[in-house]
């Protein structure tokens, strides 16, 4: 059970995040395993949205994705709850305004943020572990009821509980029942974990799931078991 009151200054992923934010590129974004991996869902995305349409980023980070789906004439509205990270993420985008606006928002706050906007997106896309940094998917659940468009599509990688790679090596400190603390920084953060299962939603499909990084770093398994066995997995819903 994870101890501490994870609402403190010592836990909170937005201080954690500003504090890694000039770094974070470096440190994680430009490994190469990370950036194979992270090629498996902007295939998966480009393959569903094309040119024109719209996408609601949420945990945009440095704004790798943003900029990624900005060249390939996506626009985007990315969102982070790191003031750090929005502001490398604007320095990236600088000159693509056009295609990529940013701003500061807590997942939990964007309903209400959108609700003057009226707008409804096409995708939503949460990518590498964003959602585990949450205590729940319901407002994530809401958001895409109330702002994602009919057949839009949901792209939502988590770090998955089960990793076999772990699992073979007898490391098993995801499967605890209530999550855990892990080291973010110079900080700690809260982390919970979701199974796919708790991805079926009423309203919505489950289009596929993928796994990513199951046997090595870098390998990506699209059908089961192993594709719920990765040290992240890919799921991608569909809007009925």
């Amino acid at each position: 059970m994870m101890q501490g009151n994870h609402s403190s200054p010592e836990y909170r992923p937005d201080l954690a995040f500003d504090e890694l934010a000039k770094t974070y590129d470096r440190e994680f974004t430009r490994v190469p395993a990370n950036m194979e991996l992270r090629k498996f869902t902007w295939q998966s995305i480009t393959a569903r949205v094309p040119p024109g349409r719209r996408v609601l980023e949420l945990g945009c980070g440095t704004g790798e994705d943003t900029l990624f789906l900005a060249r390939k004439g996506i626009r985007v509205l990315c969102t982070d709850i790191s003031a750090g990270m929005i502001d490398q993420a604007r320095r990236k985008l600088a000159g693509m305004e056009s295609m990529a606006e940013c701003a500061v928002c807590d997942i939990g706050e964007l309903s209400g943020f959108l609700a003057s906007r009226r707008e409804r997106f096409d995708a939503i896309l949460a990518n590498f572990g964003v959602l585990n940094c949450i205590p729940s998917l319901g407002p994530v659940r809401d958001l895409a009821k109330k702002h994602l468009a009919k057949n839009g599509y949901l792209f939502l990688c988590l770090i998955n509980r089960f990793c076999l790679r772990e699992l073979l090596r007898a490391r098993f400190r995801r499967l605890k029942k209530s999550g855990g603390l892990t080291k973010c920084g110079a900080r700690r953060i809260a982390i919970y974990y979701y199974a796919p299962r708790q991805l079926r939603w009423p309203g919505f499909r489950m289009v596929e799931t993928l796994g990513l990084g199951v046997f090595s770093s870098r390998d990506v398994w699209r059908h089961a078991p192993f594709n719920r066995a990765g040290d992240h997995y890919l799921a991608v819903l569909q809007k009925s």
